[in-house]
């Protein structure tokens, strides 16, 4: 049985082999002529045919008018991601990706304890000091106005100074270190060979910068050895004065035995200003209370060469002008070359006016205010001669050691008392003579005095007025060496 045979409209095609539209020639324009279908459906197939065509028009029409309006951004992006989809990396890509998050994860790690190592994780005042920083960040505390003033951030500081050796040699450097070698020197020269040759060449003088005497304990502030090296002249309970000068208690120290006794026995607790060495080491001469003593190291007793000396009257130190605008420290003491003489100032400045100096953080005198009188100021008067007053009289004496004797040589055409400046003495080696420099109160006219200590005689070598020359004047200077005659030379 034929299957088709139950539905007879289903034998029939849907559409008859002309075209149902089909062009008609009509007398010069074509017109369409629609023809009937064959098939018993033939309406329900148009209207199907009919409606698949408006769908597809509709759906031009829309094409169309998406063309002529702006698409959506989201749209556009929608569609492409769509017709562009991310294919997944291959293996290569995958690895490479790897192998830069491992070298990211190492670089961090490194960084990370090269930031421990740096001690930048600690907080500034835990840090070690670093003494070429120039710049610092921190959470510390917090500097006080109290702290500056009183010193607290003063930086320490360690002398290094050249030395003679006991034979005059020259090439030695005296310094000094921490408990075991306070004090020693070593020889430059030998600095670049083996440790037991720059032994050989070193010297300790001090081990320890604490010394007994008796039941004292001695603390060193400054040391200064002997030409020979065999002694040491200590320094302890430093005061200071002015900017150069201070007082303190003094020591004679035995290097061989490693022990001190005072510089004067007769005085344990007196305040010397200022102390040198002879040349030939054998003796020391000082300033206390302003006079002048000697200590020879073969007696116990220290001997007075001066006894005038005063609170106006100095001998063998600068007053405060002298001390600042002229030697610029703390001793006008000189010995001569071969320890027989010693050159010192006398100072007198009882014509000089007084000034007033208020001291509002120490006491000058070093006493203790009482009680509700902390702040007010302590008044210390010092002589101070200002433009067109009087200034202090300063000459020249000196000291004959053998004979024990201070003599004072007259010099012709010199300069009058108060318009004198002496601001330079320089021993001429071993010869017995002294050269002195003076100028007047203008410094524009300048002597140099030649004078022999042996003889007790002087004159004046040489002398430049520059106020004639250029209406110039002199800065003071320290600058004249004695260099001595050498015939096998040419000097």
């Amino acid at each position: 049985m034929n299957p088709r045979s139950e539905f007879p409209e289903e034998q029939q095609p849907l559409t008859t082999s002309q075209d149902p539209a089909s062009p008609v020639d009509g007398g010069g324009d074509d017109y369409y002529e629609p023809k009937p279908h064959t098939s018993p459906s033939t309406a329900s197939t148009k209207s199907l045919v009919l409606e698949h065509l408006s769908d597809k028009e509709a759906a031009e029409r829309l094409h169309r008018g998406h063309l002529k309006q702006p698409q959506d951004e989201l749209d556009i992006e929608d569609t492409l991601a769509w017709k562009y989809q991310t294919k997944p990396a291959d293996k290569k890509a995958r690895r490479v990706l790897y192998l830069l998050i491992a070298v990211g994860a190492i670089g961090w790690v490194a960084a990370f304890f090269l930031f421990l190592s740096q001690d930048r994780h600690l907080s500034h005042n835990e840090r070690p000091h670093d003494p070429h920083a120039t710049t610092t960040t921190g959470n510390g505390k917090k500097v006080e106005l109290e702290q500056v003033l009183t010193g607290q951030w003063y930086p320490t500081q360690q002398s290094v100074r050249w030395i003679a050796g006991p034979e005059g040699e020259d090439g030695l450097l005296l310094e000094r270190g921490e408990e075991g070698s306070f004090l020693f020197t070593h020889d430059v020269r030998y600095l670049g060979a083996d440790a037991a040759l720059q032994l050989e060449h070193s010297k300790l003088l001090m081990k320890s910068g604490r010394f007994q005497v008796d039941s004292e304990i001695v603390v060193a502030h400054e040391a200064w050895p002997s030409p020979d090296h065999k002694k040491i002249l200590v320094q302890s309970d430093y005061a200071s004065n002015w900017r150069h000068s201070g007082t303190g208690r003094y020591w004679i120290f035995d290097v061989a035995t490693q022990s001190g006794e005072p510089l004067d026995p007769a005085s344990l607790y007196g305040r010397v200003q200022t102390a040198s060495w002879s040349p030939n080491s054998d003796a020391v001469v000082f300033t206390r209370d302003n006079n002048m003593f000697i200590r020879h190291l073969d007696s116990d007793t220290a001997t007075r060469i001066t006894t005038d000396g005063g609170s106006e009257l100095f001998y063998g130190v600068p007053d405060w002008v002298y001390e600042e605008e002229v030697l610029a420290g703390d001793s006008a003491t000189w010995w001569s070359g071969d320890g027989k003489y010693v050159a010192f100032f006398r100072t007198d400045e009882s014509q000089v006016p007084s000034f007033p100096v208020q001291y509002f953080f120490s006491s000058p005198t070093g006493s203790q205010k009482k009680e509700g009188e902390d702040n007010y100021p302590e008044t210390r008067q010092i002589k101070y001669p200002k433009a067109g007053a009087p200034m202090s009289v300063v000459s020249l004496q000196l000291y004959d050691v053998r004979k024990g004797q201070v003599f004072t040589v007259p010099i012709e055409n010199d300069f009058a008392d108060d318009d004198r400046l002496m601001t330079e003495v320089v021993w001429a080696g071993s010869t017995g003579k002294v050269i002195v420099r003076s100028t007047n109160r203008e410094s524009d006219i300048l002597k140099t005095v030649l004078i022999d200590a042996d003889a007790r005689t002087g004159k004046t070598v040489r002398e430049r007025d520059v106020q004639k020359l250029d209406g110039g004047w002199f800065e003071v200077s320290e600058t004249t060496t004695f260099v001595p005659a050498d015939p096998a030379k040419g000097r």
